[in-house]
């Protein structure tokens, strides 16, 4: 990782590549400066220089995937529901008994002195 020191004696920054493990070491001694041999650059905190990444699984992608995988589980659902909820098909007849269809199913009704109207929707469906 690179990081800012800052000299002592000339206020010139410099940047330093340094493993972790070294930071610590170099955070409290210094490193050397370009200036001269005894002068030290010691590290200098600036927030402005950090950044942040994220990557692979990052809380964006995975909320995405979340709200997808949601999405896809209700219709999964709402199709199941539907298969296995049906609502019963109405089959023509005419006071119990099966007939063919609506059309016969009115004249019967209509025989019997009875009132056919409720016949007319169900024969505009077929």
């Amino acid at each position: 990782m690179k990081y800012e020191f800052v000299c002592e004696d000339c206020d010139q920054t410099q940047t330093v590549e340094l493993r972790p493990s070294q930071f610590d070491e170099c955070r409290e001694s210094g490193v050397p400066c370009e200036c001269s041999e005894e002068a030290k650059a010691y590290h200098q905190f600036n927030p402005g220089n950090l950044s942040v990444c994220f990557k692979g699984d990052g809380w964006s992608d995975k909320m995405h995937r979340e709200k997808k995988y949601r999405s896809k589980r209700s219709q999964r659902m709402a199709e199941r529901q539907r298969k296995h909820n049906k609502t019963p098909e109405l089959v023509p007849n005419y006071q119990g008994e099966e007939v063919e269809n609506w059309r016969e199913a009115q004249n019967l009704a209509s025989k019997d002195g009875r009132s056919a109207a409720t016949y007319e929707p169900k024969i505009h469906k077929d």
